[in-house]
């Protein structure tokens, strides 16, 4: 049986953390499988490592890093470090490491080393006053350096002057004895500021990214105590960033940041934008809540009693990557989206049945290939089409007959792993088309009922895959031959020698110097052309 750890705080008000009620709506859905879970609320470090010495646990999970201190309401930065505590015993902890930890909880260090945040200065309590000589360019907003869940920060950490500078430091060394250092930030007005939450490791990552929508857009702050609110009750919502250059931009810091400071299985970053991006905190125990999964809870469908489940599954393929998987249910990722899973694996869901195909001299090695059916393309094919929507980033993907949307799902996690582009898939058989839409469900896809040769595209195609029926191949490429872009790559299947007439009009245009191709030797064949200069 998986045996989980969970250790969190009840205290949200003072750590930042997601409160007990949430977290116990995904340890409930997690205990539908099966899972022996056991929750630690604040313990002393005796309880924690009493029940380590007790218990032989599959993995440990927590929501906070230091330990509350009951008696003055406080988080001790340096009382106990319960990741530490966690890797001494050798426990598998899912997230980062404690040093990685450690280093981005510092806000200063993170940021300067993260080449992005705001120009900052550091203040600490034994030299509480600044140089004089440096000019701050007011407005900055103040800050603790190592507290996390918005801690210390309010309206008021918003400062003009020197003068209330000086008073909110005075008020911050008060307010929190156990902290040494505050950060003073340029404070960017008028930005937009999101959440970007990063899941998975290496190549394998996926991403959510939210727009903050305040309703006082040019001096706001995600204050302590608005954060501390029942969500129904804060003054500020959610919503998709539809712009995919401002997505692009988001997502390159964040898979780039996540990387260099050596993080694990997931982590949040906050980032204004204001023509540019500025890193305004990297959290590497985010709260699992709306801002951690708006856009998987959207564009997906995860269940927010499925986000816990959601880091294991994440933890369970990084064990399977270093030759240690775990006995974590299979039923439960199964659970998850598909679309989401499949990209943390690094595979494409495929129900594994032999290819079809008879052997020939085109492909002799057919036995060594898969299909999802007897009519989609091969399994491998569509780890080949997810990669070079990958590699290409196409603005629009236009596809001739979806069939059941195998083709078009792995085209779509391309597109989705890129946050750019869209995908228009066309099927002339209504019940098809239908069947399609009810099992893809995307923002950055239509699935069109249409003759194909009926379709007019609104603009440039850069990536033609034609996979309709056999004879039309050729009239559907002079049919969108003029909307193709300047660098399009179309894509032919069923384009062996045994499929005589694609075979056939591929080498026509070719020898007429209309296109070059490449003609790969798989099962049923595929062909990547190019208009030629």
């Amino acid at each position: 049986m998986y045996k989980l750890l969970i250790i969190s705080t009840k205290y949200n008000s003072i750590s930042g953390c997601a409160p007990v009620e949430e977290l116990q709506m995904q340890i409930d859905y997690l205990q539908k499988f099966n899972l022996n879970i056991q929750l630690l609320l604040d313990p002393t470090q005796y309880e924690l490592e009493k029940i380590l010495l007790k218990n032989d646990f599959s993995s440990a999970y927590t929501t906070t890093m230091f330990s509350y201190h009951k008696e003055t309401n406080y988080i001790l930065p340096y009382d106990y470090n319960i990741i530490q505590i966690l890797e001494y015993y050798k426990v598998n902890v899912i997230g980062s490491d404690m040093f990685s930890q450690l280093f981005v909880n510092d806000k200063y260090l993170c940021g300067h080393k993260s080449g992005i945040a705001p120009q900052s200065w550091l203040i600490t309590r034994n030299n509480p006053f600044v140089d004089s000589g440096m000019n701050i360019p007011f407005p900055v907003i103040l800050k603790p350096n190592n507290l996390s869940g918005s801690c210390g920060v309010d309206q008021n950490s918003i400062v003009h002057n020197m003068s209330e500078f000086y008073t909110h430091i005075d008020f911050l060394f008060a307010r929190f004895p156990q902290i040494n250092e505050i950060i003073a930030e340029k404070y960017i007005t008028k930005a937009t500021e999101y959440t970007i939450s990063v899941l998975g490791n290496g190549n394998n990552k996926v991403f959510s990214i939210t727009k903050l929508i305040y309703p006082d857009t040019e001096n706001h702050v995600y204050s302590e105590c608005e954060k501390n609110l029942p969500i129904e009750k804060r003054s500020l919502t959610y919503s998709l960033e539809e712009n995919q250059n401002i997505c692009m931009q988001l997502k390159y810091h964040a898979n780039r940041l996540f990387d260099f400071f050596h993080l694990h299985d997931f982590a949040r970053f906050d980032i204004l934008f204001d023509n540019r991006c500025y890193l305004i905190d990297c959290n590497a125990l985010p709260v699992q809540g709306n801002s951690f999964s708006w856009e998987w809870q959207k564009t997906y469908g995860l269940k927010k009693s499925q986000i816990l489940a959601l880091l294991l599954c994440e933890f369970h393929y990084r064990k399977v990557a270093s030759g240690k998987p775990d006995n974590l249910p299979e039923v439960l990722i199964k659970e998850l989206p598909v679309s989401l899973t499949s990209v943390l694996s690094g595979q494409l869901p495929t129900d594994g049945v032999p290819e079809s195909t008879i052997p020939s001299s085109h492909c002799p090695k057919v036995a060594l290939y898969t299909m999802v059916d007897r009519i989609s393309a091969e399994s491998e094919i569509l780890v080949l089409l997810r990669a070079l929507v990958i590699s290409l980033k196409p603005q629009l993907i236009l596809e001739t007959g979806t069939y059941r949307g195998s083709t078009a799902s792995a085209m779509l996690q391309g597109i989705e792993y890129n946050q750019y582009g869209e995908i228009i898939t066309l099927e002339a058989d209504r019940e098809l088309a239908n069947n399609a839409q009810r099992e893809i469900d995307s923002s950055h896809i239509k699935i069109i009922h249409t003759n194909s040769l009926d379709y007019i595209p609104e603009k440039p195609i850069d990536l033609l895959y034609l996979d309709s029926s056999r004879p039309i191949r050729i009239k559907e490429f002079w049919h969108f031959k003029e909307y193709l872009s300047s660098n399009a790559i179309i894509i032919w299947h069923d384009s062996a020698p045994e499929h005589a007439c694609v075979y056939k009009d591929i080498n026509d245009l070719y020898n007429k110097g209309i296109i070059d191709r490449i003609l790969f030797n798989t099962p049923r064949g595929i062909t990547i052309s190019k208009l030629r200069s």
